[in-house]
């Protein structure tokens, strides 16, 4: 028999940072100013680094560090025992799948946090959660959600994000490593 899926959003394979909490009804509205600000100066940045790539080859490799530190001290100190981790997930504009170290209860309201390329903008979700089953091969549960409709802004920058991947994955833009 033959299996036809009626997905109506691509879906891809990643790693990134994630982080979940869990919320109630009442906890839903999320302040995103703070992060927001954060985006706008990771672009800033990102853009002035690309301006010095070419005369200043060293100046940049430091600048991206830095950079990099500060966005793991502000995951470092925003988070909780929910993340965040370094994980493969796979992602539509519809739903989320990802590995965890512990069961998560089915139907429980969920905010997802990703921090998604290439400006480390980080994406909260509200998602319920749909699946959670544990692997026989190790200790770890495979966490299905269904994001919620109602968080236009928030989608589209994950169908950004999800676009972005797919022409980084076209053959003409990817990364070889010479031989």
């Amino acid at each position: 028999m033959i299996q036809v899926e009626k997905r109506r959003h691509l879906r891809i394979d990643d790693r990134l940072m994630v982080s979940w909490r869990p919320v109630d009804e009442e906890h839903l509205k999320v302040d995103d100013t703070r992060d927001a600000m954060r985006a706008s100066v990771n672009r800033e940045i990102h853009q002035l680094i690309t301006a010095l790539s070419e005369t200043s080859p060293e100046v940049v490799k430091v600048l991206l560090q830095l950079n990099h530190k500060l966005d793991l001290i502000a995951d470092h100190n925003s988070e909780s025992l929910y993340g965040p981790r370094l994980i493969s997930l796979n992602v539509s504009q519809s739903g989320v799948a990802f590995e965890w170290h512990d069961s998560i209860a089915e139907e429980l309201l969920v905010q997802l946090t990703l921090t998604i390329p290439p400006d480390n903008i980080r994406v909260h979700l509200i998602a319920t959660v749909v699946e959670c089953i544990q692997r026989e091969s190790n200790n770890t549960f495979v966490v299905r959600c269904i994001l919620h409709k109602e968080q236009p802004k928030e989608l589209g920058l994950l169908k950004d994000y999800i676009e972005y991947i797919q022409t980084m994955q076209e053959d003409k833009n990817r990364l070889i490593a010479p031989d």
